[in-house]
């Protein structure tokens, strides 16, 4: 998966509860 698409899955999964660490998790950063 190309960093960009994770940096926005990232983002999106951020939004949904303010979490970055569970959002980086979601998103496929290990």
């Amino acid at each position: 998966m190309p960093s960009t698409a994770r940096q926005h899955r990232f983002v999106a999964e951020y939004q949904v509860d303010l979490n970055a660490t569970q959002a980086a998790l979601r998103a496929g950063y290990s």
